[in-house]
């Protein structure tokens, strides 16, 4: 009754504190959909671990080899099992209904080791994964079933076509399951490991260099994670004995899945970031509230005076009044309910990263939010109850002495002096970002990237060109885009920042053929490609285009330069890939391939 008698009071206090509530339990909705949350339709998920590669000369975290993959598979003997999966693109349809998705391809023991279980028909077994090439079976995911064939079960047994080839569809995988990442986009089909297309005589399934799988386990029961991280050690051991490529080799066990290592640090600072952020709005909104209380009481001074010459204790005041911020919170919360289940939609389209995983409101979140509430009625009602239990009676029916005001000014003063130092608490950190998205964007990544623009074609997945009619279509591709007026053209197997890196081994080819290794960032270049990415060609020459180069030639940045031949120049020594000898005839500067925070990798550019 007291609230309501106050209307314009209750709505302006309850709509602050919806603010600061609706923005803190947002913020853990994120955390909780990309850190907290186990990924959907997976059994046992805190039984299961990421296994990554690194070395103790570079500590990374790097994907596998099929050979490597198998090699744990048999020495882990911590592990009930262990799976691989990598991302693919597969053309599906034909003519008009021809369509790119996004899936992975994955070991035939991927879904018993995850536990999931068919929606419809069957999932990849161990005989799926055999021999390569030779499986043409798809499993759909629930979302692509839906969407694509309307959810209709007969497709189940039907062949379709995939990449110009039937395939046969022998399952869809249950509803919400998407894999064990959180980032990236979700598989919307699923083929076997053998039917990576990439896999010709030049990148045989078992070369040990060529390392394109990401690995995941499950514990035995009754193993804990620090005995199974303990056992990586002789897996280790095993993988640098198979090989000289594997020379320096770790293998590194995480607990859960979901993130690895590198994107749990990334948010973990993010969520770090916003959780201060986010808590400095709650306060800041508490020291409104609470000052609102204040400034309320001075007109409730009479009540005050009678409640307590009716024999009201101090106590009752107090929990009069710790009712009401009580009740008060209780609005915020429900007010900033919408703002939560609003957060789930709203905060992927503003991340700079895809989700696989849903940031839809669960019941933790909601009590994440209810808590949330109850901390913040308790915030703000204590300074106005602590202010009501110094109060006499006889002074409060005079309206309080001269002392008693300075008590009540000098705590109304206090928290506009909190108000404010939160207030610059914020805005000197919002300034801070300001900076940092600034010096991100003034950073010097090692090209130009005013001006770029780029596309993606994909010609493995329609199976429709080989080499000679593949080299043909680009060639056309990067005549016919020249012809744009004021237009600079070229292409690239992968792009530094924007994503699809990949690393091949290379060697010095004066050196004995087990001596040194090191994977590189490997990329395939078309026609003027480092004048068309403003990368200057330090020593010697870049690229020719499509038929230009008569001998294997490449050139390599100054990282791989210093790493070969560190006290000469790198100009006119020979790399080993495989068993070609590629002539160095230019070196550029360092580019960022992977993050503007870290140093630029050695590279090789190989002509297209």
């Amino acid at each position: 009754r007291v609230l309501r008698r106050a209307p314009g009071f209750t709505f302006v206090a309850a709509l602050t504190l919806a603010l600061g509530i609706g923005v803190n339990a947002s913020i853990f909705t994120l955390v909780n959909g990309l850190v907290l949350r186990a990924p959907a339709g997976v059994e046992e998920p805190d039984r299961l671990v990421q296994i990554g590669r690194s070395y103790e000369s570079a500590p990374r975290w790097d994907s596998f080899s099929w050979p490597a993959v198998q090699l744990i598979a048999r020495e882990s003997r911590a592990l009930e099992g262990v799976a691989g999966y990598a991302g693919q693109t597969f053309v599906v349809g034909r003519g008009t209904e021809t369509e790119r998705v996004i899936g992975q391809l994955v070991s035939g023991n991927y879904f018993d080791l995850l536990g999931v279980r068919p929606h419809a028909g069957r999932l990849l077994q161990p005989s799926d994964d055999e021999q390569p090439g030779a499986h043409r079976v798809l499993v759909l995911s629930h979302a692509f079933w839906t969407r694509r064939y309307g959810g209709d079960p007969t497709v189940v047994g039907r062949t379709v076509q995939v990449g110009g080839q039937p395939w046969e569809v022998i399952g869809v995988a249950p509803e919400g399951f998407h894999g064990v990442d959180n980032l990236g986009f979700h598989p919307e089909v699923y083929a076997s490991l053998m039917m990576n297309p990439y896999l010709d005589d030049d990148r045989p399934v078992e070369a040990w260099g060529w390392s394109w799988i990401d690995v995941v386990g499950r514990l035995r029961d009754g193993v804990r994670f620090t005995e199974a991280e303990a056992s990586m050690e002789v897996v280790s051991t095993r993988l640098r004995e198979a090989t000289p490529q594997n020379e320096d080799m770790l293998a590194v066990l995480v607990e859960g899945v979901g993130l690895d290592p590198d994107g749990r640090e990334a948010a973990g600072q993010v969520s770090l970031i916003l959780a201060v952020s986010g808590g400095l709005v709650l306060l800041l909104a508490c020291t409104n509230v609470a000052n609102l209380f204040l400034s309320r009481a001075a007109g409730r001074v009479s009540e005050v005076g009678v409640r307590m010459a009716l024999g009201a204790r101090r106590s009752r005041l107090v929990r009069q009044l710790l009712t009401e911020s009580s009740l008060l919170a209780v609005a915020g919360t429900l007010l900033a309910i919408p703002v939560v289940a609003a957060a789930g939609d709203l905060l992927p389209l503003v991340l700079p990263t895809r989700l696989a995983t849903s940031l839809e409101a669960d019941a933790g979140v909601y009590a994440v939010l209810a808590g949330i509430g109850l901390t913040a009625g308790l915030l703000f009602g204590a300074a106005p109850a602590w202010s009501w239990s110094r109060r006499d009676v006889a002074l409060t029916l005079r309206e309080a002495s001269s002392t008693g005001r300075r008590d009540r000014h000098r705590l109304r003063n206090g928290l506009v002096v909190a108000q404010l130092g939160l207030s610059l608490g914020l805005v000197t950190g919002a300034s801070l970002l300001g900076r940092s998205v600034l010096n991100a964007r003034t950073a010097d990544p090692g090209f130009d990237p005013r001006g770029l623009a780029a596309a993606s074609v994909d010609l493995f997945s329609t199976g429709r060109y080989d080499a000679e009619t593949g080299a043909a279509f680009f060639e056309r591709l990067v005549a016919e885009a020249e012809g744009i007026p004021r237009t600079r053209v070229t292409l690239a197997s992968q792009l530094p920042i924007a994503g699809g890196q990949s690393r091949a081994s290379v060697q010095p080819a004066d050196r004995a053929p087990d001596e040194i290794f090191f994977e590189a960032e490997y990329t395939v270049v078309g026609p003027r490609y480092f004048e068309t990415m403003g990368i200057p060609v330090l020593r010697g020459r870049g690229l020719g285009g499509f038929g230009d180069e008569p001998e294997p030639v490449v050139v390599v940045n100054e990282a791989l330069a210093r790493l070969f031949w560190p006290d000469e120049d790198g100009l006119g020594k020979a790399l080993r890939i495989g068993s070609v000898e590629w002539r160095i005839v230019g070196i550029v500067p360092d580019v960022q391939m992977r993050s503007l925070r870290a140093p630029g990798n050695p590279a090789v550019y190989y002509p297209i």
